[in-house]
């Protein structure tokens, strides 16, 4: 939980992270995020970035090792790519999702006051 609702909101991307890893376990698709509610829980670039490379592997049929093979990488380094645990460089996660014909957009937003 946590003391102030700053906190609630950081503890709930820690909570998100793992429920990210079992869909990843699981091997299935990770469904899209929603508005529902009173406070919108963000996740970082590299976290959706992630999310959208797994549902690329997960919609190709295509493994972990497929992966490494399209990158040229070693099979742990292209399991740290969709591992939700481990930081990855945006940059890598984009050349891995160009192999798949997709391309990340950032539109920058301003923040809402609390």
């Amino acid at each position: 939980m946590g003391d102030s609702l700053e906190e609630f909101l950081a503890n709930a991307v820690d909570g998100l992270t793992l429920a990210l890893s079992i869909y990843v376990d699981q091997k299935r698709a990770i469904p899209p995020a929603t508005e529902a509610g009173d406070h919108i829980v963000r996740l970082s670039g590299v976290t959706v970035a992630k999310i959208a490379l797994w549902n690329e592997l997960v919609r190709s049929g295509k493994t972990r090792a497929d992966l490494a093979s399209m990158l040229g990488i070693s099979p742990t380094a292209a399991g740290r790519l969709v591992d939700f645990e481990h930081t990855s460089k945006l940059e890598s996660l984009e050349e891995a999702l160009a192999k798949f014909g997709v391309r990340l957009q950032v539109i920058p937003t301003a923040l809402q006051a609390a």
